[in-house]
């Protein structure tokens, strides 16, 4: 899917100049994965509308785990989106910096957005939601497009007598780095998807040649991935596929027997060689701390 972003800095690049930081840019950040990631509610007509965090901070030195080490917001990337189909496709995301100048303010608490359209086409935007971290509820007026009310976002779940599937929860690769962590939910309408976490745990890796590790290091939370069920036992998860930039990749595996072990590994693909990898189901939601 292609993504207009409405601002152009990427995570983990340094802004601009003249760009004017968000609220919450150096502050601490004490649970990166409570946010980031996907948001929905449904828009009372068949569709769903919500939000997405792609959350990226930074860490001074190079760690070799993140249970308990301080981690400061560095960019936040906002998408206010509107589906009427199972996945996300073109034209379903607009996309904002944390930043004055995108009309954002985030205060840690309280999302405040106001866009006019620019170019035709684009959808106008304006929310004003409330995040309660404990209900893990965000609430409030979400205006995009044709869409306007009021709304209770919260984490995609299967509703009523829906089965979950299997494979909804927190996983961790057995090697850290990009993709190390992948949460996968399944909406109301009983598709699966998620988003991944780059944690970088630079302090574990070697240093050759008298090279130093780096006096710090960027993590980011909650890029978007795709999953789906293609037999019994066997899953697919396409990593970074809908970013801008060449190119996601896919991993195909097993599920185990008791359901806390999924063992395959990447495909092969552009400039990509098939690599074994095993994922370990997590309690709870966070990857942070966990052992690869």
């Amino acid at each position: 899917m292609a993504i207009t972003f409405l601002v152009t800095p990427i995570p983990g690049y340094p802004q601009s100049q003249t760009e004017r930081p968000g609220l919450m840019k150096g502050k601490p950040v004490e649970s990166p994965e409570k946010m980031s990631g996907v948001w929905e509610s449904s828009d009372g007509s068949q569709g769903i509308v919500g939000l997405h965090f792609l959350l990226t901070t930074k860490v001074a030195g190079a760690p070799t785990t993140l249970a308990g080490i301080p981690q400061t917001e560095e960019h936040l990337m906002i998408g206010v989106y509107q589906r009427t189909s199972l996945q996300l496709r073109q034209g379903d995301h607009n996309y904002f910096m944390d930043t004055p100048d995108s009309g954002v303010s985030w205060d840690g608490k309280r999302l405040v957005l106001e866009w006019t359209p620019r170019v035709a086409g684009d959808p106008a935007i304006d929310l004003d939601l409330i995040y309660d971290k404990h209900q893990e509820i965000w609430s409030g007026r979400f205006h995009r497009g044709e869409f306007s009310g009021h709304v209770m976002l919260r984490r995609p779940t299967v509703r009523g007598n829906g089965a979950a599937s299997s494979l909804t929860g927190t996983w961790v690769s057995n090697r850290p780095g990009m993709n190390g962590c992948v949460h996968i939910v399944q909406g109301s309408d009983g598709t699966l998807m998620g988003w991944s976490d780059d944690l970088q745990l630079s302090g574990r890796y070697r240093y050759a040649n008298g090279l130093k590790p780096p006096e710090q290091t960027f993590e980011q939370y909650g890029d978007l991935v795709k999953a789906e069920q293609t037999g019994k036992n066997s899953f697919s998860i396409e990593f970074k596929a809908y970013t801008a930039m060449c190119c996601s990749r896919t991993y195909i595996g097993i599920l185990s027997d008791d359901g806390l072990t999924l063992n395959g590994g990447w495909q092969a693909g552009p400039n990509q060689t098939p690599i074994n990898l095993a994922w370990r189901k997590v309690r709870g939601d966070s990857c942070v701390g966990q052992a690869f």
